[in-house]
């Protein structure tokens, strides 16, 4: 008869079964992220822009530029380090 530490000690360690299906799921999810930067990429080197920041108040207008010179001002800053790392 097994003790309840037995049991106990074997439901806490998962089976290859579950650790394989963990791993495929983040490599699922991984997969995803990548994708939507590819995408997210593609659209901004191709000049498209959201459609939904078209049409808003001056306040929602203000957070956009203010959110755009933030990454602006980051891209810069990463262009000047790869610059300088070469």
């Amino acid at each position: 008869a097994e003790t309840a530490e037995t049991l106990k000690t074997e439901s806490a360690e998962p089976s290859a079964a579950e650790t394989q299906a963990k791993q495929d799921k983040q490599a699922l999810i991984a997969a995803a992220i990548e994708r939507a930067k590819a995408q997210k990429l593609a659209a901004a080197q191709a000049g498209i822009k959201p459609r939904n920041t078209e049409n808003v108040s001056a306040a929602i207008q203000a957070e956009i530029n203010e959110t755009d010179a933030i990454r602006e001002k980051a891209k810069l800053t990463l262009e000047t380090n790869d610059a300088n790392t070469k």
